[in-house]
């Protein structure tokens, strides 16, 4: 899967915001919000 197909996907997913973390995440772009999710999933296939 290329990496513009990962990134349309994971714009529409839902979003899980927590409480303390609004503020935080308020001002992303999307492709800022989609890099963190990708930068998770990354770090959790390495290990």
């Amino acid at each position: 899967m290329n990496y513009q197909t990962l990134i349309m996907m994971l714009s529409d997913a839902p979003r899980y915001v927590d409480k303390n973390d609004k503020n935080k995440k308020e001002n992303q772009t999307a492709e800022e919000e989609a890099n963190d999710i990708v930068g998770f999933f990354q770090s959790k296939l390495k290990e």
